[in-house]
């Protein structure tokens, strides 16, 4: 890459020009392409098994790939830290876990990219946390390809494969929230960062500052997030999953749901 792209190009650290704007123009064509990608998951129905699995393979590797380039754009930058770049965020995990499990079939981790992936992805394509980076910079770009991406890969388990949410699935997720919890106030003890904003509230105006201060906010928030995971659950309660029974590859790990 030239160092004069990197310096001030599409490349750059620096925001571009034109910042980013909340529902303006750009974020509001960037959610239609979004949209339109992940509705274009539903015209794969009546396609083969293989042809299924190639389109779930190239997912993964395109959700593993922008998450790599993320990771090298930043210490080319000069803007890696430990205080946001460490793999704690709960879109992360979502990534992460999403494609793991959507290649090995395991069942908690698919209930994680379902639940928190698609709920934590929504909220941040509709409220994007890009500052100055509007459509003239790579992470603008970068950041609707990720979430949109972490959506993308439970869609496409629930529509292509039989994969089904269910109470045990719902209540695992719960628990693997609370034990990343955990985890996420001791790096932050650790590095002074604020991963799951469990430290404490962000700086920046949030629906955080309608809550209690910390830590009381801390159950409300898990309190609002079993709520929301209930009613992600309720539209597939008693619905079989019959992708799973009956196109399931050799070898695939369904195990602990």
């Amino acid at each position: 890459m030239e160092p004069g792209l990197m310096a001030g190009g599409y490349f750059s650290a620096k925001p571009p020009a034109e910042p980013f704007r909340l529902f303006g123009r750009a974020h509001l064509v960037a959610l239609g392409v979004v949209g339109g990608g992940i509705a274009a998951l539903g015209c794969l129905r009546g396609q083969s098994p293989e042809t299924l699995a190639a389109v779930k393979r190239g997912l993964v590797v395109a959700t593993f790939a922008q998450e790599l380039f993320l990771h090298g754009w930043r210490a080319a930058t000069g803007r890696w830290t430990l205080t946001e770049m460490l793999p704690v965020h709960a879109c992360t995990w979502a990534l992460w876990l999403g494609g793991v499990g959507a290649l090995t079939g395991n069942r908690t981790m698919r209930d994680y990219s379902y639940y928190l992936g698609i709920a934590g992805a929504m909220q941040a394509l509709l409220t994007p946390d890009l500052a100055e980076y509007g459509p003239g910079n790579v992470q603008f770009a970068q950041f609707f390809a990720s979430h949109g991406l972490i959506v993308a890969l439970p869609v496409h388990l629930l529509l292509h494969e039989g994969y089904r949410p269910t109470w045990r699935g719902a209540a695992r997720t719960l628990g693997v929230l609370a034990g990343q919890a955990v985890l996420a106030y001791a790096v932050n003890e650790r590095v002074g960062s604020n991963y799951l904003f469990v430290s404490r509230k962000p700086p920046t105006a949030s629906l955080l500052d309608r809550l209690p201060p910390w830590p009381a906010y801390i159950p409300v928030l898990y309190t609002l997030a079993a709520g929301g995971i209930a009613v992600m659950t309720v539209p597939f309660a008693g619905v079989p999953g019959q992708g799973l029974r009956r196109r399931r590859p050799a070898g695939e790990n369904v195990s602990g749901g």
